[in-house]
């Protein structure tokens, strides 16, 4: 589905540019959980991605706490698995992750509107 593919080009984009890549080896143990959530995702192995979703969001969490874009990235990709498989428990991350955005960024930040509209699409396929 060619919306889907393109809100995770998005998403890549978007995570890719706003997270912070600086702090040392922890920094790195992260940025390599969310190339393999990226890579699984990509590979439609998404049970797989969504455990690796899981483990991102409990170091990002510990590592930057429950308000940083580390943080909000991490629960948007955990989001987005569970989308995948068709969870719809997907919702109330995807609204979190969207507010630590608009926090963080401000709310006329593009990367807003990137995770505004991964919440669109859920909803879309929700048929809301």
């Amino acid at each position: 589905m060619f919306s889907t593919f393109m809100r995770l080009l998005v998403l890549t984009l978007l995570f890719g540019m706003a997270v912070p890549q600086s702090g040392g080896a922890q920094t790195n143990d992260l940025a390599t959980l969310r190339g393999e959530v990226d890579r699984l995702y990509r590979k439609g192995k998404y049970t797989e991605a969504t455990a690796a979703a899981r483990r991102y969001v409990d170091q990002a969490k510990q590592k930057h706490g429950h308000e940083h874009l580390e943080y909000a990235a991490a629960i948007s990709w955990l989001a987005h698995s569970l989308h995948a498989e068709g969870r719809y428990a997907a919702e109330p991350l995807y609204k979190r992750s969207l507010a630590i955005f608009e926090t963080a960024l401000g709310k006329d930040h593009p990367d807003v509107a990137t995770a505004l509209n991964n919440l669109a699409g859920l909803h879309e396929s929700q048929g809301r």
